[in-house]
Formats: C-alpha cells, structure tokens, sequence
C-alpha cells in the first residue's frame, strides 16, 4: 500500500473504514434506474430526489478528496524537487542542442553545395560526350559528397519539417479550430455569431 495512504488510513483506520461503510450503504438505493416525469407530483418527487442524490455525490468526493490531498501534497512535493533538479541540465540539453543543431545544418548545407558542383559538372561531361558522339552511358555517375555525421555519441541529429504563420489571412479553413470556450462566452453574453445557434437547455444545479 501506498506510504501516503497508510498515513491516512492506519492513524484513524477504524474510523475511516466505518465512514466508508456508511457512505456505501447510504448509496446502495440508488441503483441507477428509468425516470419518467409525468406529473408535478413526480416532478417535485424526483427534484427531491435530485438534490439528495447531488449530496450523497458530494459527501463521496469530497470524502476521497480528503484521502487524496495528502497523496497529492506528497506527489507535489515530489514534482518540485524534481523540476529543480531538471532546471539547469535542461537549460544545458537545449544549449547544446540548438549548437550541434546549428553546426548540423550549416555543414549539410555545405554537402548539398558540393553535391550540386559534382551533379553540375557530370551534366557537363555528359552533354560534351553527347556532343562528341560518344554514348553517354559510358561515363560513371557523379559522386555522392560526404553527407555530415547524423549519429555521435548515442545521439541523433535529423532534419524535420516544421512550420511558422506567415500570413493566416490565406490560411485555408480547414485548418482553422472553433474555440469551445470563447463561444460558450460570448454565447452566454447574448452575442449572435453566424453559423451557430444557441439554445437553451436544462442543467440542474445543487444548493
């Protein structure tokens, strides 16, 4: 068992197992089942029961609140001291990274230019051997250029695709996401806003 749960359970173990037996019995009737509202009278009934039912939940969470929050106080604990630790060795990862990263595409760069020299000069040959009418294939194809080490020391360095607004005027809608929050919001405010419909439905709330 979890240290953190000993800590509340075993200091007032007896007690605590008790009230979970409570809160389990008190429950036991309310096994889920059809509700058909057709009068007031039911109406007024099944409110009660509403608003009973809402307490009961309450009483439930906020009673494995209370077993948690010192699980979560431990935990946070934990994260802190765990963030401060990681602090500098992350500045120190990006450091390096961004360096190796930034030397890694200035010394492709450089291998895509000799490549493009090499690639220029046997399409030269090429077109003269043509042109002496001499069969092409005879010549070897170009060199590759030594492309710059991707693997050193366990780690790899690799070229991906990544991306940047640069005018979301033109940015196609599909790519566009609705903001839920901000709808609900101005919905809310009475704000109309073409295409979406705003209706009213019911939504029970405790006291």
């Amino acid at each position: 068992m979890n240290s953190a749960l000993r800590v509340v359970l075993v200091d007032d173990e007896a007690p605590a197992r008790s009230r979970l037996k409570e809160l389990i019995a008190d429950c036991a009737p309310l096994v889920p089942a059809k509700v058909v509202v057709k009068s007031m009278t039911d109406y007024t009934k099944y409110m009660g029961d509403l608003a009973l039912v809402k307490r009961r939940r309450k009483m439930i969470e906020d009673w494995f609140d209370s077993l948690k929050r010192p699980i979560r106080e431990s935990l946070n604990a934990l994260q802190d001291k765990m963030n401060g630790m990681l602090e500098p060795v992350k500045e120190r990862e990006k450091a390096l990274a961004a360096a190796c990263g930034q030397f890694f595409m200035l010394e492709e760069a450089k291998s895509r230019a000799k490549q493009d020299e090499i690639n220029r000069k046997h399409t030269e040959k090429v077109a003269a051997a043509i042109q002496a009418g001499k069969d092409p294939d005879v010549i070897a194809p170009p060199r590759q250029a030594a492309a710059p080490a991707q693997s050193t020391g366990g780690v790899t360095i690799r070229m991906i695709k990544k991306w940047a607004i640069d005018d979301e005027k033109i940015i196609p809608d599909q790519y566009w996401q609705l903001d839920q929050a901000l709808i609900g919001q101005h919905v809310r405010a009475g704000v109309e806003i073409p295409g979406i419909r705003a209706y009213d439905a019911p939504s029970a709330a405790g006291r």
